[in-house]
């Protein structure tokens, strides 16, 4: 008879918990593409979409640093909006060399139409919890968000 190999067990404090962040994050992030693609709008589009709801008229580059994504990938998502009607590109005031960014009517639709779908996203989630349960989720996540900041600045 063959004798069994214990399975060694990795020991890692908060893995569990981890593990549990990380699959409701992958959950939400599944829904949240399924129900924008739903309303017309991928994620990237999306984000695009609010982050000049919350200001419009700004350049690429803000864009760019807003979304957290290289300058040319905000230019395919600007070609692709620009030609579905969703934004146009205007001369900046400031600086006669560049552009500026701009919300159509049809963009601002469309972001209210996000916006409807995040609000359902974030109030189910959330719906089941009491308003002190949701503080101790929001100061336990900007814990962890601190405790992980100089890991990027170590690089």
């Amino acid at each position: 008879m063959q004798a069994r190999r214990k399975k060694k067990k990795i020991d890692v404090p908060g893995l569990p918990e981890w593990l549990t962040v990380a699959r409701a994050y992958q959950t939400c992030d599944k829904v949240m593409h399924r129900k924008l693609a739903e309303a017309g709008l991928t994620v990237p589009q999306y984000d695009l979409l609010m982050s000049l709801m919350k200001k419009d008229g700004q350049t690429q580059q803000e864009l760019a640093e807003r979304l957290l994504v290289v300058k040319s990938n905000v230019s395919s998502l600007l070609s692709r909006a620009e030609r579905d009607g969703f934004v146009e590109r205007r001369e900046n005031p400031e600086d006669g060399r560049g552009k500026v960014v701009t919300l159509t009517g049809a963009g601002k639709r469309l972001a209210r139409r996000g916006w409807k779908v995040q609000a359902e996203v974030v109030t189910t989630m959330f719906e089941s919890m009491t308003p002190r349960e949701l503080e101790q989720v929001a100061q336990t996540m900007k814990r962890v968000r601190q405790a992980l900041e100089p890991l990027l600045d170590a690089d």
